[in-house]
């Protein structure tokens, strides 16, 4: 590593240095291919993080050096003949990471005395690319994740009515074996290495007592627990995304249950019916819509839907706990691939009162402007709905084939969208209302199609098009993080204004 070296003028000192508090600063963890490593300080500027640029040299193993008439900051790996480089400059937004000139959200500070280097940088694709590792931030855990190794991206679990899920995302085909022992499955994936720690996940679901995650000498073990309801126990890996899937059937005594099914399995248990029960909204499911290998709609300047509606979905679930105090679940919280079914089955499981499917839209009219919202119809309001969920429903194709959806299934599908088709419809109306006061989007108002992400839902379930990613005007709107604060606030309001309607309307 090259020795650091920081030169500031005392007249830069004056302009950039910022001096913060106790409680602006956070202690986090740095870990290590799943290991915790050491802790460094994370400073907060404006509700930003930073991290110290020293810090950040030490944790890439990047050599650092600072230039006091330019400003710029510079992060090395490699040979001083041929470097990879990281260039920074002092109160600007934009990076050039190995040539590429970027734009972050906010600009390198000095504070107190020392240069500091926004976390978003670090956490990047551009950035895990120079320096070849995986990169993950959480909040929440306060850990910065690296991993080097690491080769098991995400562990989720999900309980559908005839059996329970769970998910092992893997980054490359690894070879795995499972047996059954005392009530327990076990499955070890050989050469398993963790992105990231994961806990154990606890289920209780009658079929699924919980699953314990664990590292061993020869791969990763996930012992899964079952419960009186375990039936029949199958094990496959997927080969797109690479994933190890575990389904553990529950025990019926009556019904036919079909293996696989276009839509997912129809609800059997009770459903929430009335306002009286959906008065108090205790959990909310957020949807960041695509992921993965699937982008979704890609602007002229090339931003990704996908990018775009995990960084909404993020300030939104985080507003709406922080402002209403009503528990948030994003269906991914990270760049992987989750099947449509696959989210709406979270919601379900998780006995959500709200599903929000956050989108932005695109057209072949690259003029074509505005906000819209979507509630869950077996018909379109009209030829451009019909055409935007055709758009959001082609994602299937990249689904592993499915039997197709018995005569049965789609009657009952239709009751139970019909019984929440009133409640969706409003919510969907405080949502037009309030994102457009806010954001000042042409109105394209509320409308109904048959989108397969919100299929089954058992609660008043929406899907937002924010905006055209297709118009350059809002495609720049859509990666300013002004806008995504104000659409935050605006569907947070909007579900706010829903409670006191099921309050008032009982």
């Amino acid at each position: 590593m090259q020795k650091h070296r920081i030169i500031v003028s005392a007249a830069l000192l004056f302009i950039c240095t910022a001096v913060l508090s106790a409680q602006d600063k956070l202690e986090i963890s740095v870990v290590r291919d799943g290991r915790p490593e050491k802790t460094v300080e994370l400073h907060l500027l404006k509700k930003m993080g930073y991290l110290q640029a020293r810090d950040v040299a030490d944790i890439f193993g990047a050599g650092i050096s600072y230039d006091a008439d330019s400003k710029e900051l510079v992060l090395k790996w490699g040979e001083p003949a041929s470097p990879v480089e990281v260039k920074f400059v002092i109160g600007s937004e934009y990076v050039v990471i190995d040539g590429i000139k970027r734009k972050m959200m906010k600009s390198p500070r000095i504070i107190e005395g020392h240069s500091y280097i926004p976390l978003e940088a670090v956490i990047t694709r551009a950035f895990e690319a120079v320096v070849g590792a995986q990169v993950h931030w959480s909040y929440d855990k306060r850990a910065l994740s690296i991993s080097y190794k690491g080769n098991i991206s995400d562990v989720r679990a999900y309980t559908y009515d005839s059996y329970t899920r769970v998910v092992v995302e893997l980054t490359q085909d690894l070879e795995y074996e499972y047996g059954e022992k005392d009530r327990t499955v076990t499955v070890k994936i050989k050469n398993g290495v963790f992105t990231v720690p994961f806990e154990d996940i606890s289920i209780a679901d009658g079929v699924v007592e919980s699953v314990a995650i664990a590292a061993s000498g020869e791969g990763a073990v996930f012992s899964i627990g079952l419960q009186d309801d375990a039936g029949e126990v199958k094990v496959m890996k997927y080969p797109s995304p690479v994933r190890v899937v575990i389904d553990i059937e529950k025990k019926i005594k009556e019904a036919v249950q079909e293996k696989k099914e276009a839509l997912p399995p129809v609800p059997a248990g009770p459903l929430k019916k009335g306002k009286m029960e959906l008065k108090d909204i205790k959990l909310i499911v957020i949807d960041p819509g695509h992921g993965g290998k699937d982008p979704g709609a890609i602007g002229p300047r090339g931003t990704r839907e996908k990018d775009i509606t995990l960084s909404i979905a993020e300030k939104v679930a985080r507003k709406i706990k922080k402002d209403l105090k009503i528990r948030t679940i994003l269906t991914r919280t990270h760049d992987y691939f989750v099947p449509l079914s696959e989210r709406i089955g979270m919601a379900n499981s998780k006995n959500a009162d709200i599903f929000i499917s956050i989108h932005t839209n695109a057209a072949m009219n690259p003029k074509s402007n505005g906000f819209e919202v979507y509630f869950l119809s077996g018909d379109a309001s009209d030829r451009e709905a019909e055409a935007v969920a055709n758009m959001e429903n082609s994602v299937m194709a990249m689904e592993e084939s499915s039997a197709g959806t018995t005569r049965l299934s789609k009657i009952l599908w239709s009751l139970t969208m019909n019984q929440f088709m009133n409640e969706s419809s409003e919510l969907c109306s405080f949502m037009d209302k309030c994102v457009i006061r806010k954001t000042g989007l042409v109105d394209r108002g509320v409308k109904q199609a048959g989108f397969y992400v919100m299929k089954g839902a058992r609660m008043p379930a929406v899907l937002v098009e924010v905006a055209f990613l297709s118009n350059k005007k809002e495609e720049k709107l859509l990666n300013s993080d002004s806008f995504q604060e104000g659409v935050a606030d605006a569907v947070t309001r909007a579900v706010s204004d829903y409670k006191r309607w099921l309050t008032q309307n009982e």
